[in-house]
């Protein structure tokens, strides 16, 4: 009123403290978004993982498989998915071909085939708490042994309906030679018909698999092993050298006896000409 600018009064205390308040809530919000971004990159960075060259991956989604067949399988590099919970990453070792090998029939284990472990000296007698047999159709033991090769063409069925199929493999193996054991003579089995038993044990083999769809493929062709008895292979082969001497003795005498009727027809049919020449003269 006298001339004088009026003097501007100081906001009240309780305005300024609620902008206080407002701008430490501004930057405790922004310091908090910036944490939730961290979180969630770290978050989904978690989901990043690797496979090696030795191995396939599948993705579980809710305890559920992701994809099927072949494109379930995830090959070796790096891949991404949902962290756990959502995802589960299951490992598997993978080659282009698995190999099965029978534990029961043979005098070694499958471990010390594997390892091209020496033959064990032969004893004087059985000995089923080391040693395995099989049953032949003529109630003879003898030993055999089997290996297969097979292609994992149904990962998820392989690997997630089964509690094993790879055990399962090894005990159909060692299923079919059982059973075919069971069906031909010693002889058959050792010399005279290798071939139709070891056509035995792949039909066998494919019947059981195919008949439990394991997600496989069987590779041709199966190696079968055949060996007597350790405490009797000298008697066994005693056998074949016989078999052998006395197959190559009738061979022998079965050219000789050839030869010599062809011989006698000959001079015979070269008598009855010269008798004919001579009596039409």
């Amino acid at each position: 009123m006298n001339g004088q600018e009026p003097i501007a009064q100081a906001p009240p205390a309780e305005d300024a403290g609620s902008q206080a308040l407002a701008d430490a809530l501004r930057s405790s919000f922004f310091i908090v978004k910036i944490i939730m971004v961290v979180l969630v990159l770290a978050f989904l960075g978690s989901g990043i993982f690797t496979i090696g060259p030795q191995q396939r991956a599948i993705v579980l989604r809710l305890g559920k498989p992701v994809g099927e067949g072949q494109s379930a399988l995830l090959k070796p590099g790096f891949h991404w998915a949902f962290p756990s919970p959502i995802d589960e990453i299951v490992k598997i070792p993978f080659t282009s071909l698995q190999t099965a090998d029978s534990s029961v029939g043979w005098f070694l284990t499958p471990e010390e085939r594997r390892q091209n472990a020496p033959m064990r000296p032969p004893r004087d007698r059985l000995d089923p708490a080391t040693t395995s047999y099989a049953l032949t159709a003529d109630t003879n033991i003898i030993h055999v042994a089997a290996s297969v090769r097979y292609r994992i063409t149904d990962p998820v069925t392989f690997y997630f309906e089964f509690t094993n199929a790879a055990v399962f493999v090894t005990n159909a193996l060692n299923n079919a030679l059982l059973f075919a054991a069971s069906q031909f003579p010693v002889d058959d089995i050792l010399t005279r018909n290798q071939t139709g038993f070891r056509e035995a044990v792949t039909a066998r083999m494919h019947d059981l698999i195919e008949g439990e769809h394991l997600g496989i493929t069987l590779e041709p062709p199966l190696g079968v092993q055949v060996s007597p008895p350790l405490f009797l292979a000298d008697k066994f082969n005693a056998v074949v050298t016989a078999n052998v001497k006395r197959d190559n003795a009738r061979q022998q005498a079965e050219s000789y006896a050839t030869t010599t009727l062809a011989e006698a027809r000959g001079t015979a049919a070269t008598r009855v000409f010269m008798a004919e020449s001579g009596r039409s003269r």
